[in-house]
């Protein structure tokens, strides 16, 4: 029985192609007016800081310089 409704089953049909659309990337586009920060790589095994406080880095003496990074103090494993 199987096989007859088989044979009499009609034929697949063509797939269709659906447009695609090219996606952004993902994340903020860079906005090439504003400074890149350079971060000098410290000497491995040396610790380039200690932050005892929650502490935020700017490039100059204010929010308004670029933002570098954010040292969060947390408590040593004894």
């Amino acid at each position: 029985m199987v096989a007859d409704l088989t044979a009499q089953a009609p034929p697949p049909a063509e797939p269709t192609q659906a447009p695609t659309a090219t996606l952004p990337p993902p994340g903020p586009t860079p906005d090439p007016n504003l400074p890149v920060a350079v971060v000098p790589t410290p000497a491995p095994g040396e610790p380039a800081a200690i932050a005892n406080y929650n502490t935020a880095i700017f490039s100059g003496p204010g929010e308004n310089y670029v933002f570098y990074a954010a040292f969060l103090a947390a408590a040593l494993p004894k």
